[in-house]
């Protein structure tokens, strides 16, 4: 989003495993964002203060907007298939209502990720010898 400014804001990741977390925070504290680690089977609480959330841990509405600061970036990565179509991690219908941002599911980050895997597919293939 144009105007949005990352520098000094702070992120969690909600993960099963620090192998998400680490490249995601790499590239969040290049833009001068701190990263912070949460499993699924932490507090929830932390994520109450982020400036940014991003969620990957595959459980339908996982966080609430209750557990989500007003005005909040987030970037839910979950893909659950229910009775009533793809949903992702965060409860999205509740989230709209905060004042902030939220990836939908689906058609968020998995264009994204197609995109990012065909470029670097390509990238590698030029660079053969």
């Amino acid at each position: 989003q144009p105007g949005i400014v990352l520098k000094n804001k702070n992120a969690v990741i909600v993960a099963h495993s620090r192998v998400f977390f680490e490249p995601v925070a790499y590239l969040l504290r290049r833009e001068g964002v701190s990263a912070e680690f949460l499993s699924p089977g932490s507090d929830v609480d932390a994520v109450k203060n982020a400036d940014i959330v991003i969620i990957a841990v595959g459980h339908e509405n996982f966080l609430a907007a209750d557990n989500i600061k007003n005005g909040a970036i987030v970037i839910d990565v979950g893909i659950n298939k229910t009775p009533h179509g793809v949903v992702g991690d965060v409860d999205a219908e509740a989230v709209r209502s905060l004042d902030g941002f939220i990836t939908p599911v689906p058609g968020g980050v998995g264009p994204v990720t197609v995109a990012s895997l065909l470029a670097n597919t390509a990238a590698a293939v030029a660079r053969r010898p």
